[in-house]
């Protein structure tokens, strides 16, 4: 039986990468893990690295329960969702 490991090798990433803002920041993350992920980052404004190291769990906005056709349509795209049958 083998174990996989799965993890990010930032051994090759430059230090600037904690100066990344804004789009620079985004595509950054697109890049690496997907635009799912950057568009859920951006549209919170977590658009710096020290910015998204000081939020606790990013996908918490998946949770609320609020009117907004934008997170609608995230959550959609990013969770599951479970029939529930009595």
């Amino acid at each position: 039986m083998s174990i996989t490991n799965l993890y990010l090798n930032i051994d090759h990433l430059s230090p600037e990468i904690l100066l990344y803002t804004d789009e620079k920041f985004y595509k950054f993350v697109e890049t690496f893990l997907g635009s799912l992920h950057a568009r859920i980052l951006q549209y919170q404004h977590i658009n710096s690295v020290p910015c998204f190291l000081l939020t606790e769990d990013p996908c918490d906005m998946l949770l609320l329960d609020i009117d907004d056709p934008e997170l609608e349509k995230l959550t959609k795209e990013v969770c599951v969702r479970l029939k529930i049958t009595n």
